[in-house]
């Protein structure tokens, strides 16, 4: 495989014209500080094969710089109106990658979304695929296809983050099966797959018809040692096979009542003197409780520098838990701990205050190392060994975790080297660590799916992506694995895979999630599910058979909690007893606050805010999945209620929160006591619905929110309107721009204003596309409508009308204009008011009740779904003639989902 030539030249950012990127990308990229590149970008971005399309695995150290690579494909192919995937492993990744590339392509129009557990509200537009870079993480990824597979429709790229991690015994297996669809397409978008340096791919690159393109320098040198309890080994760079002296450990003094059984606070003690506290330091630990512990060790002993003020004030907004209490007590000696017992909104700040060097010493599990943006001057993985419940002791750590850990060490721009440590018991343990770690390779590349043990899983994924459609098709796409080519060499070996693949294709067909019939093998309704679910086989047929029990209705729907909490999906988390799983949720979705919960039920384990939420979020998950099976046909009783119900009880316990406020949860604003507030509060005023919240004078907020904390609030849903318009805007411009003319027309009436949006709207219905001879009103007053059609029945009177700054919804007054006006005096079939960027929802909710009354002829069209139903009809996804049916037939308020427009 290539390797990193020392006499390549380095390349300039703006080199990248050379490639076609466009100077507006470039001139972001340099405001970020970006200006040259690592040699590990140079040496990648120079292959020419990469430009040209071909798969492409790019293998580099922790710290190299090889995301930006990603970034850069993904960016060039957003702004040449391409669809761009950035797969991701783990939702914090998730999170720093959305959040990153949002704020850098945003003003440039590219409009960037994000889904994972967390984040569900842009799912919409990516199924419509109105995006131009959507960060996914990997199970989403398989859902979201299996529900729309037009994702990858003008998809030219997708990026694979981590991509090692299909080696990953709980999750490798979703991966390569994704991998698997993406292989099998007649014309599949580009693949790049980013991976940490390891000793031997196992033929992942050939499975993938991929180049590989590996680096071995880091941007920053590395000095590796290992540390003991009183003195520290040579410092080595692995790279050039350089050494030097340690720091001294045993001239250092440590405080008394800083003791561990084993002397590694004692170690870590010593390095953070010996090194200087003006640096930071990364520490590493195994285990949840020792995080917590350690931090709060080191912040009994360590000298204070106090924060600046503002950092108060930003600790101040977080909701009161045993984390943010220890920040709030301990932020001046500069010590924090990250686990996955933090809430969302405490790992977003400690992430951010660590890069902006606030604090400068962050306990953590190796969860940090897989990928999130934090690097670091020193290292210290102050554990080599985990204890492995099921193995019942403690195993030595991955050499791939050491060096994902220690790889961030060393600060590109910010320090010219990095130093990382392994503390040993005893000194007689040196050798053994530097043989196995420091010089140790890792693991060869391979497929999971031989020990995950579920192949009715595999068959329901091969299925649902519509990858095969008999047994022989079967067959043959295991036989195209990476586990059939990496395992099943011997012929008795690949007898035995395929015998268990038909066994698990036979369970599918008993429990009615798979069919074969004389069209061959197909998956049923409540196959896709089962399948979009990302739930294990036994858990499902559990919950399809408490949903099939008499006794369930919609309203006893938490009775099905306790069954949940006892599933394998549940196995492993905080707090570990059933009962106590069981009392948390109940306790989380009757609003009990979350400090009381962590109290309650923190016991010989500590309990953080974030695994409570992940309790109700798994719970959320299953209930969602219940929701969906309740709307598969002939499965349960026609109870449209009891699906209702699930999703309402889902909402609570992915929130905490009364339904009524999860739309405004999840703009991630307020925490769970400022949302319970909105609706519980001493001055009996209920302000849950965001446009509501809009409208609510800041003075009315008194009793509720702070009028800081109001106005945030009502400046992140105006950016969440302004944002979805962007969203549709970009997607709507990709599928006009495949016919000439239509692009200008369709960007001239989401950017137009005034009378020039109305004439937006009438080239674009008169457009060669459409044809539908709209007419505008001529010598308009104040109060008159805009355009009229003519339908089946008569006129369609239709009012155009945009907001001015694209945020602020319409209001029922402006809506109903078209019909009080007197521009247009004869019997029209229907009234209609076009508007951007959509509708109060008092406008909303009076519109369908006047429909349901039947007495009013009145139609309120947002903006995008007219947009949408406009080119449906041009791309021939709907009958000739549905656009002019629809404005004159429908009644009420019309949606994107009542389009039936896929």
């Amino acid at each position: 495989m290539p390797t990193l030539n020392d006499d390549l030249g380095i390349m300039k950012i703006d080199d990248l014209l050379e490639r076609e990127v466009q100077q507006p990308l470039l001139d972001i990229w340099k405001n970020a500080g970006i200006t040259t590149l690592t040699a590990c970008q140079d040496r990648v971005l120079s292959y020419d094969p990469l430009w040209q399309n071909r798969n492409t695995l790019v293998v580099a150290p922790t710290s190299s710089g090889k995301t930006f690579v990603g970034e850069v494909l993904a960016a060039k192919s957003a702004w040449a109106l391409k669809r761009a995937i950035f797969l991701v492993p783990y939702k914090a990744i998730a999170e720093e990658k959305y959040a990153e590339f949002r704020d850098r392509y945003g003003n440039l129009g590219i409009s960037v979304v994000i889904s994972d557990g967390d984040h569900t509200r842009f799912d919409r537009d990516i199924r419509r695929g109105d995006f131009g870079i959507a960060v996914i993480v990997y199970e989403k990824m398989t859902q979201l296809l299996i529900q729309s597979p037009g994702i990858l429709v003008d998809c030219s790229l997708i990026v694979v983050d981590e991509i090692q991690q299909i080696s990953d015994p709980s999750r490798g297996h979703t991966l390569e099966m994704l991998l698997t669809h993406l292989l099998r397409l007649p014309e599949g978008p580009q693949m790049v797959g980013l991976s940490a340096t390891i000793s031997d791919l196992g033929g992942l690159d050939v499975w993938l018809g991929a180049d590989v393109v590996e680096c071995l320098e880091r941007p920053v040198p590395l000095w590796e040692g290992i540390a003991s309890p009183n003195d520290s080994s040579q410092l080595e760079n692995i790279e050039t096979k350089e050494s030097r002296p340690g720091p001294a450990l045993a001239s250092v003094v440590v405080p008394q009542h800083l003791s561990s059984p084993n002397g590694k606070l004692e170690t870590a003690y010593r390095l953070l003197m010996a090194e200087g506290l003006s640096k930071q330091f990364l520490i590493f630990r195994t285990r949840v409780d020792d995080t917590i512990a350690t931090a709060r060790q080191l912040a009994y002993v360590l000298p204070a520098d106090p924060v600046p003020a503002e950092t108060r004030v930003r600790l101040a907004d977080l909701e009161s838990t045993r984390a943010s209490d220890f920040l709030d007590q301990w932020i001046d000696k500069r010590v924090a701990y990250h686990n996955a017992g933090l809430s969302l909104e405490e790992r977003r700040l400690i992430e951010g205050l660590f890069r902006e060097g606030v604090i400068r010493v962050l306990v953590t599990t190796s969860t940090l190392a897989a990928g999130v943006n934090t690097p670091a001057d020193i290292a210290i993985v102050l554990d080599y060994k985990r204890y492995v419940f099921e193995k019942k002791s403690s195993l030595p750590i991955e050499v791939a975790e050491y060096k994902n850990s220690v790889g961030r060490a060393g600060r590109f721009g910010m320090t010219t080297e990095g130093h990382s440590y392994i503390v040993a018991d005893n000194t007689s343990e040196l050798p053994l660590l530097r043989n196995h770690y420091l010089l140790g390779k890792t693991r060869k590349i391979r497929s999971s799916i031989p020990g995950f043990g579920e192949s009715g899983i595999l068959v329901l994924g091969l299925l649902s992506l519509g990858l095969v459609t008999s047994e022989p098709e079967l067959r043959d796409a295991i036989r195209h694995s990476f586990a059939f080519n990496h395992y099943f060499d011997r012929e008795e070996d690949s007898r035995a895979f395929l015998g268990q693949v038909m066994e698990g294709l036979a369970d599918l067909q008993v429990n009615d999630l798979v069919k074969n019939d004389s069209d061959g093998l197909a998956i049923t309704e409540l196959g896709k599910v089962a399948s979009a679910s990302g739930m294990s086989l036994p858990s499902f047929y559990m919950l399809l058979e408490a949903l099939k029990s008499p006794s369930l209705d919609a309203t006893n729907v938490a009775n099905l909690l306790p069954s949940l909490v006892q599933t394998s999906e549940f196995r492993g988390l905080r707090p570990y007893g059933i009962e106590e799983k069981q009392g948390a949720l109940n306790d989380w979705i009757s609003g009990t606050p979350t400090t009381q919960i962590i109290d309650k039920y923190s016991g010989q384990y500590e309990l953080g805010s974030g695994n409570i939420r992940t309790v109700g979020e798994r719970a959320a998950w299953m209930l969602s999945t219940a929701a969906r099976i309740a709307t598969v046909p002939d499965v349960l009783a026609d109870d449209d209620s009891l699906q209702q119900a699930l999703e309402d009880l889902a909402k609570r316990c992915k929130f905490g929160v009364p339904s009524k406020v999860v739309s405004i949860a999840e703009l991630r604003v307020l925490h769970r006591s400022e949302l319970n507030v909105l609706v519980n509060n001493s001055v009996g005023k209920v302000l849950s619905d965001p446009h509501e919240i809009l409208d609510t004078p800041l003075q009315e907020f008194v009793g509720i929110l702070s009028p800081q904390r109001a106005q945030e609030l009502k400046a992140a849903i105006l950016e969440q309107i302004g944002e979805s318009l962007s969203n549709s805007r970009f997607g709507h411009v990709i599928r006009a721009d495949r016919f000439p003319g239509l692009r200008s027309q369709v960007e001239n009436c989401y950017d137009l204003k005034g009378i020039d949006f109305e004439r937006a709207l009438e080239e674009l219905l008169n457009s060669e596309f459409l044809a539908l001879g709209a007419v505008r009103f001529a010598n308009q007053r104040t109060g008159q409508p805009d355009l009229e059609l003519y339908g089946s029945r008569g006129t369609i009177v239709v009012q155009a009308t945009a907001s001015d700054d694209n945020k602020k919804p319409v209001s029922w007054d402006k809506a109903r204009d078209v019909v009080t006006s007197v521009g247009y005096s004869g019997q029209a079939s229907n009234y209609v008011t076009v508007a951007r960027p959509g509708f109060h929802n008092v406008a909303v909710g009076n519109a369908q009740e006047i429909a349901a009354r039947g007495d009013q002829r009145l139609l309120l069209v947002p903006l995008p779904d007219f947009i949408d139903l406009c080119l449906s009809e041009i791309e021939g996804m709907v009958p000739r003639g549905t656009l002019l049916n629809i404005l004159e037939g429908s009644r009420g308020h019309l949606s994107a989902d009542e389009l039936l427009v896929s």
